[in-house]
């Protein structure tokens, strides 16, 4: 079954075990490394998780709120998701399809 999932770094077990479903990552995928970009107190670090006929996809994204927009205010629930220096980590063949399935979990609002 096609699924994606959304999920914070607190969740460390959940993130260990999506990561243990992969066959490498690397220090940049662990959810230590991005709890300690989280010193703002406004910056939450997430993990989207998508799975497409048993091949897994899984990127950390920090998400952090927009306050202003062009020195104004901006609209309540406007936020910025970076995805930062790390790439995805991923079971091969995964690759060609990324987009097919970010594109599923558009508008989920964390």
């Amino acid at each position: 079954m096609d699924m994606w999932t959304v999920f914070t770094a607190a969740e460390h077990e959940t993130w260990r075990r999506q990561l243990d479903r992969l066959p490498r990552y690397d220090v940049y995928h662990e959810a230590g490394y991005h709890q300690a970009y989280e010193t703002d107190g406004l910056t939450r670090a997430h993990a989207y998780v998508a799975e497409i006929g048993g091949e897994i996809l899984f990127h950390p994204i920090m998400i952090r709120p927009i306050e202003t927009v062009g020195g104004k205010a901006a609209p309540p629930g406007l936020c910025d998701a970076e995805t930062g220096r790390w790439p995805p980590a991923m079971t091969p063949p995964f690759l060609p399809r990324p987009g097919r399935a970010m594109k599923t979990g558009a508008g989920i609002n964390t």
